[in-house]
C-alpha cells in the first residue's frame, strides 16, 4: 500500500517532489516513534493522559484534510 500512497502523495509537486517525498518518508518514522513517546508519557503520567499525544496528531489530521492541503492542478479546480 506504501507505493501508491508514496506516488499519490508526491504526484503535482513539481520542484517540491523532493520536499514532500522527504516528509512522507517522515512520516513513517513518526509512526515508529510516537507510540514510544506514548508510552513513556503513560510510564511517567498515565495511561490517560497519554492519549493526548494521538488526539493532537489526528487534530493535525484533520487541519491538513480540511484546509492544510490544496490542490494544485486545473484537473482538481472547481473552474
Amino acid at each position: 500500500m506504501f507505493p501508491t500512497i508514496f506516488s499519490l502523495g508526491k504526484a503535482e509537486l513539481g520542484t517540491l517532489t523532493g520536499n514532500g517525498s522527504g516528509l512522507l518518508n517522515m512520516a513513517i518514522a513518526g509512526g515508529a516513534i510516537l507510540p514510544v513517546i506514548q508510552g513513556v508519557i503513560a510510564d511517567h503520567v498515565g495511561i490517560h493522559h497519554a492519549f493526548v499525544l494521538p488526539v493532537i496528531c489526528y487534530l493535525y489530521i484533520l487541519f491538513y484534510a480540511l484546509s492544510g492541503s490544496k490542490p494544485n492542478s486545473l484537473r482538481f479546480s472547481n473552474g
